[in-house]
Parts: C-alpha cells; sequence; structure tokens
C-alpha cells in the first residue's frame, strides 16, 4: 500500500479540487452519477458501521456526510478516535475496489492540533495525522 504523508498546503490543494469528476454525457447522465454516488455511500456506511456508529450530530463515533457534488470523494468526519485502526483503512480499500470508476474516502480526524485528514483509495492512503494518530492506523 502506497502512503504519502501531506502538508497542511497540500491537504488544502486535495480538499480543493474534485476528485475524479463525472464527465456527463447523453449516456451518462447527473441522475446515474447520484445513483452510482449513494450506491458507493451506502456500501462505505455498512463498512464503517462495522467499526463505529454514524451520528448526524457527532454523538458518537463518526458522521457521514450526505452532500454529493461532482466529485466522487466521499467525506467524513471521525468523532471518536475508538473508530481509528490498521482494519478501517485495510476494509475501505476492499469496498473502494469493487466499484468503477475510481473513488475517494476523505477521514476528517479531529485532534488538539486541529483537522487532519486521511485519504483512502484504491491507490493507497494520502494523509497529515500526526504520529500518534497515523500509529492508531497503522501507517
Amino acid at each position: 500500500m502506497k502512503i504519502t504523508k501531506l502538508s497542511k498546503d497540500e491537504v488544502y490543494e486535495v480538499l480543493d479540487k474534485p476528485h475524479n469528476p463525472p464527465i456527463f454525457t447523453e449516456d451518462y447522465t447527473q441522475d446515474d452519477f447520484s445513483r452510482e454516488w449513494w450506491a458507493v455511500r451506502d456500501a462505505l456506511e455498512d463498512v464503517l458501521n462495522r467499526f463505529g456508529k454514524n451520528n448526524p450530530y457527532g454523538d458518537e463515533d463518526y458522521t457521514l456526510g450526505e452532500s454529493m457534488c461532482d466529485s466522487r470523494g466521499i467525506g467524513l468526519e471521525v468523532t471518536s478516535h475508538e473508530l481509528l485502526n490498521s482494519r478501517l483503512i485495510s476494509e475501505t480499500q476492499i469496498l473502494l475496489n469493487l466499484f468503477s470508476p475510481d473513488y475517494e474516502v476523505d477521514f476528517a480526524i479531529e485532534t488538539e492540533e486541529g483537522y487532519s485528514h486521511l485519504f483512502v483509495s484504491k491507490q493507497g492512503v494520502r494523509h497529515s495525522c500526526p504520529d500518534f494518530v497515523a500509529e492508531m492506523l497503522g501507517l
């Protein structure tokens, strides 16, 4: 697995750019993309539920986003460090390998230093996590 440590500036570059945006045609519409995105998002929630609980108010382990834009990126906020372990990354990658085209999951992790980001895709992991979080994740 390829692991890349990102600077704060590099994280902002990743966040400012859509991941693998769809190209709409007569044969592939916004509705097609919406169905695709929700299928990946719902499957991701099934994987995440093995590790913790989703709660839109931040009262559990994570909050999974529901806002779709023209990006194959799916974001979530980690609200409990209990969710963080190496299996989380491997299970997420196994899921993403089931889908084509390529998706990326952004785990926004709150720490005392502010938010860190863990971007997981088929290709590998990019992150800005402090050492203690990277250690929890087996990075």
